[in-house]
């Protein structure tokens, strides 16, 4: 009795570690192995994975394009009009180390998106008039915006897609 009690004991750990030993990555996600809190690898694909159980965990990022709604902003035009801008700004990661690395997670790059749109949007938009804010201009207007922005976003291993 005490003897199956042991082994069947020890087979539940066998099991136990033996499963913890994997992890499923689906194909809306990317990730990285950490090793007590150190990047190990960067994980993009999907599929079965292994990693070391109880020594290493698994931080898993969206894959897919993450949208975040701005903050409405007053913004004064070179014509010196005062408006105010409602924005949204569509980004993805593409590099999770990088991203780990200098931001963390989703809410850290939503205030340095905040701070690098809003900054872009008053610098931009202060270069133009009303008029040709609300003509066939705006869409170049922002597409620069997009320029800027997708410039200093890449430092956070994200790419801006697109800012509205």
């Amino acid at each position: 009795m005490n003897r199956t009690v042991i082994i069947s004991s020890i087979l539940v750990i066998i099991i136990f570690i033996s499963l913890s030993c994997f992890f499923v990555m689906n194909e809306k996600e990317q990730g990285l192995v950490l090793q007590f809190g150190e990047p190990k690898r960067v994980v993009q694909d999907s599929g079965l994975h292994f990693k070391i159980p109880m020594i290493q965990n698994v931080v898993r990022y969206d894959r897919r394009i993450l949208e975040y709604n701005l903050p409405v902003e007053e913004v004064i035009a070179v014509d010196k009009k005062r408006m105010l801008i409602d924005s949204f700004a569509r980004f993805k990661i593409i590099d999770p180390l990088e991203f780990y690395k200098t931001v963390g997670n989703e809410l850290n790059v939503r205030n340095r998106l905040n701070s690098n749109v809003i900054s872009s949007l008053r610098r931009v938009v202060g270069r133009v008039t009303l008029d040709e804010l609300l003509s066939d201009e705006r869409s170049n207007i922002m597409d620069r915006i997009k320029v800027e922005v997708n410039d200093e976003a890449k430092r956070f291993g994200i790419e801006v897609i697109d800012v509205r």
